[in-house]
């Protein structure tokens, strides 16, 4: 069993493309950089976007 890791910046990658089309903040610039820090760097994301009506 190898490591996974890898692929929890993809799933919360498609979690934010799906949510960032109604936002004023891009939601790529997140989903990038949660590869290079990991998920602390949606953290930001997510307290500062709009409720999805």
């Amino acid at each position: 069993m190898g490591n996974i890791m890898g692929i929890w910046p993809l799933i919360y990658g498609c979690l934010l493309f799906f949510d960032g089309r109604g936002q004023t903040i891009p939601a790529w610039l997140f989903s990038r950089l949660s590869f290079g820090v990991g998920a602390f760097a949606i953290l930001p994301y997510l307290g500062l976007r709009k409720p999805y009506p």
